[in-house]
């Protein structure tokens, strides 16, 4: 009988997890989403909501224009430390000769609320000749977050309600399966409170994506600019041939093998045929 009954506890509590586990906050049609709201308690910690009552992640992507791109790349970065950021990711090209591509790419994260301060300061850096293209994202993620939070809340119950009857439980089968759901109940959350502070990083960072690339010339270019252009190039063509006949001879070395083999065996064949011996001298 209480193992019977356990089993009917334990399946209504799965059920009730799985029915709510989209819960969300009731809110009415005009009720603003505040921080600190009476008789709500905040819906993750990630809930700060700023003035304007949403929460919102930011993202910008700028072209930047520049006379030095090494010199603007050590800049930009020194320029993120000073504002309260970070460098996510940076890729310099640094090539010795024009032969190839001359960029810099970085993803930084810096304050949100410090944003619009931080783009006019990037077009402000001595190394920058003019941000060539600006482009701002923000998206609203306010719906998601109170989302998470009420599914994690519901986990949160059904995790207690189950681990109450595991100290109830009688035999090895029970102890296994309500194990066996505490697990899944309990990676459920884990996986929603890492969500919960990835949104919470990036509504406090805005992501800002800059290619740097040196400033394209105006006019035509003169006799020995252009000769050394050609000069750059012709070298970069000759490498691209070298390099791609090594390629060719490398990877089809069997080809070559059995070619060699074949005109052996040929030439062996030729000098020992009979109706070579039998001609006149």
């Amino acid at each position: 009988m209480g193992r019977a009954l356990l089993l009917v506890s334990l399946t209504l509590i799965v059920t009730l997890g799985c029915s709510q586990s989209n819960e969300v906050l009731p809110r009415g049609p005009s009720e603003p989403v505040t921080q600190g709201a009476p008789g709500r308690e905040p819906a993750s910690p990630s809930n700060r909501l700023p003035s304007i009552g949403r929460l919102v992640v930011r993202e910008a992507e700028l072209l930047v224009w520049c006379d030095d791109y090494l010199a603007a790349a050590r800049e930009i970065q020194e320029l993120v430390t000073t504002f309260g950021g970070y460098v996510l990711e940076s890729d310099v090209v640094d090539l010795r000769d024009e032969s190839g591509p001359r960029q810099a790419s970085l993803t930084v994260m810096v304050p949100a609320d410090e944003l619009e301060h931080f783009l006019t300061a990037v077009a402000e850096q001595p190394s920058v000749t003019r941000v060539a293209s600006e482009r701002v994202r923000s998206s609203d993620v306010t719906e998601e977050t109170l989302d998470l939070a009420a599914r994690r809340r519901t986990l949160e119950r059904t995790e207690a309600r189950l681990q109450a009857l595991l100290e109830r439980a009688q035999t090895i089968d029970e102890i296994l399966r309500l194990e066996q759901e505490l697990t899944r109940v309990r990676m459920e959350i884990e996986q929603i409170v890492e969500r919960e502070h990835f949104l919470d990083r990036r509504i406090q960072y805005a992501e800002v994506r800059l290619l740097l690339v040196p400033t394209p010339r105006q006019g035509e270019p003169g006799f020995l600019e252009t000769f050394q252009e050609a000069w750059s190039a012709s070298l970069f063509f000759l490498r691209v041939v070298i390099r791609g006949t090594l390629w060719a001879i490398v990877l089809t070395w069997w080809v070559w093998s059995t070619l060699l083999v074949v005109t052996a065996l040929l030439l062996l064949w030729w000098r020992r045929r009979p109706w070579r011996r039998s001609l006149p001298a």
